[in-house]
């Protein structure tokens, strides 16, 4: 398993151009605050979970985590949490973001492409 994500790394990696990494330099300080946010909000709605269930800290935090399902079940193993739970909740997390998030892309890139299109025709009238 491990060698497989290795090699899949790597390749990934190689498929990378500096000019790619110039393309992105320009988002660098954007992708570190929304990851900040993305993890903030895990951690706190991790804590709100213990409060509202009998979950310990631990199996909460994991379960709610933004990150590999595989990933969050092996480090609940590893730290004494809840394995079971954390995979159930991971791939409910998982079953939503397959089933809801690209409808709601669609809906609010729609949106956005509509506006545009009429802010555009503002512009030229």
């Amino acid at each position: 398993m491990v060698f497989a994500q290795l090699t899949i790394g790597i390749g990934f990696g190689l498929m990378i151009t500096f000019n790619d990494l110039k393309q992105g330099g320009k988002y660098c300080g954007l992708y570190f605050v929304t990851t900040i946010i993305l993890i903030g909000a895990s951690f706190g709605l991790g804590y709100l979970f213990t409060l509202l269930t009998d979950l310990d800290i631990a199996t909460a935090m994991l379960s709610l985590a933004p990150g590999g399902l595989v990933e969050m079940v092996l480090t609940a193993s590893t730290i004494g949490a809840d394995p079971a739970v954390v995979s159930s909740l991971q791939f409910i997390r998982l079953l939503f973001i397959i089933s809801f998030v690209p409808s709601i892309l669609k809906y609010g890139l729609k949106k956005v492409s509509n506006e545009r299109q009429i802010g555009e025709k503002n512009h030229s009238a």
